[in-house]
């Protein structure tokens, strides 16, 4: 049996109670006299009222038989309501007629068909025995309301999974429910947009890590080349030593390391390096042209200085002599090829001097 009048709201078990005339869960009236004062003491504003009651209860509660009964007591007073509704009738009677015959109240069931029969004309009365199919249908229709209802609670948790396969029992009941089907195929759609979204929010997830990682990479990178370019030999002046060096370890460091973010400043200096060198380079060549030049004046100078000398002492001009030749030593420098002659001749002019008397 149903639930007892504890279990009902306050409201139901008054509109309950109001056409059945029951306490507890009995009825105390024949179906057919609480059909007739429902008819007349219910107007239709009321009757649709109660009937909104009674659908909630029995959405709830559908095995509810004291509730099932009250519903079809009022359809059966006030027909058009039911039918506003989209409830059978005939169906809702016989499935209560049935389940009352298994619960042993016979009679109460065979008055419900009576009542069926004489009052919707389309309907005939079965025997309670006769209604082995109909208590299927009945059976399998509230199956289908309570795995419905349990699908609703399941989306509304979000376990579309269970949800899904609740639908899926309904099908094996009913295969004609096609608003089944498309509740079954719009939630795995909506399953595999979830899917797509969160394999989406997994690739950006992982795209940023990579990012952020190379990043991390580039700038541990970045910090290790600046302080290689740091320590490089330093270049002071215009000592091509130290010019060299530097453009060495620049050209070493590039070549190396290709890019980075003051690979621009390394090119103008390795540039700039190279002009330097280049003009040091010039400038040195330069000196030492004019230094051999100037050796080659100073022993040029060197060598008439010597023979002015030797031409003094032809004519016995000694003391000239002597003078003139200890310039030509001073000019023509350790590596005049004339000195080793000049330092003889001044020997024997010194030696003759110091002979003569």
């Amino acid at each position: 049996m149903g639930p007892n009048s504890l279990d009902r709201p306050l409201f139901v078990e008054d509109v309950i109670t109001a056409i059945t005339g029951g306490i507890g869960g009995v009825p105390a009236r024949s179906l057919r006299s609480s059909m007739e004062r429902a008819a007349v003491e219910f107007d239709e504003r009321t009757a649709e009222a109660f009937a909104r009651a009674l659908f909630s209860e029995l959405s709830q509660n559908p095995q509810d038989l004291l509730g099932l009964e009250s519903l079809i007591i009022l359809g059966l007073a006030h027909p058009r309501i039911l039918a506003r509704h989209g409830i059978s009738l005939e169906t809702e009677g016989r499935r209560l007629a049935v389940v009352l015959e298994r619960g042993g109240q016979s009679t109460r069931a065979q008055q419900i068909l009576d009542m069926l029969s004489q009052n919707l004309p389309q309907a005939e009365a079965q025997a309670p025995a006769a209604l082995q199919e109909d208590a299927q249908v009945a059976e399998r229709v509230a199956s289908i309301e309570t795995l419905l209802r349990e699908a609703d609670q399941c989306i509304a948790r979000g376990r579309r999974r269970e949800a899904i396969e609740k639908l899926q029992q309904i099908l094996k009941l009913d295969r004609d429910r096609f608003d089944v089907a498309r509740m079954i195929r719009d939630l795995r759609r909506e399953q595999e947009g979830r899917r797509a979204s969160r394999s989406t929010v997994a690739k950006v997830v992982l795209s940023m890590t990579l990012v952020g990682c190379l990043g991390y990479l580039l700038v541990q990178r970045e910090q290790r080349v600046r302080d290689r370019w740091e320590a490089l030999p330093q270049a002071v002046g215009s000592d091509r030593n130290a010019l060299q060096a530097r453009l060495d370890s620049i050209e070493t460091l590039l070549a190396q390391e290709h890019a980075w973010g003051g690979v621009f400043q390394a090119w103008r200096e390795r540039d700039e390096l190279r002009a330097q060198i280049q003009h040091v380079e010039e400038e040195a060549a330069r000196a030492e042209r004019a230094a051999s030049l100037q050796k080659l004046e100073r022993q040029q100078q060197a060598e008439d200085i010597r023979l002015r000398g030797m031409l003094s002492v032809k004519n016995g001009h000694f003391e000239e002599a002597l003078a003139d030749l200890r310039q030509a030593l001073d000019l023509g420098g350790d590596k005049w090829e004339q000195r080793a002659r000049v330092q003889r001749d001044i020997s024997a002019i010194e030696a003759w001097k110091a002979g003569k008397p």
